[in-house]
């Protein structure tokens, strides 16, 4: 399915930086956020959330596989 970024937004918090985004997924009729915690020593969490964007959920279509991959530069250790 097809995701568009409907919000984008940083801000530092102590000793850690927070990114919010929050997409739309029309087919899926849901709207995903997620929100990733980068702290001080480099770790990164994050947590995500979908919404329905109907009251109906008959009509939500069945949930596809859905995971989340991280890739980083060679460089970093």
């Amino acid at each position: 399915p097809e995701w568009k970024l409907t919000g984008f937004e940083v801000k530092s918090e102590q000793n850690m930086v927070k990114v919010h985004t929050s997409h739309l997924m029309e087919k899926m009729k849901a709207k995903l956020e997620i929100t990733y915690l980068i702290n001080g020593d480099g770790e990164i969490s994050f947590h995500s959330k979908m919404i329905p964007l109907t009251a109906n959920l008959s009509e939500i279509p069945m949930l596809m596989r859905f995971g989340m991959q991280m890739v980083l530069n060679q460089k970093f250790e």
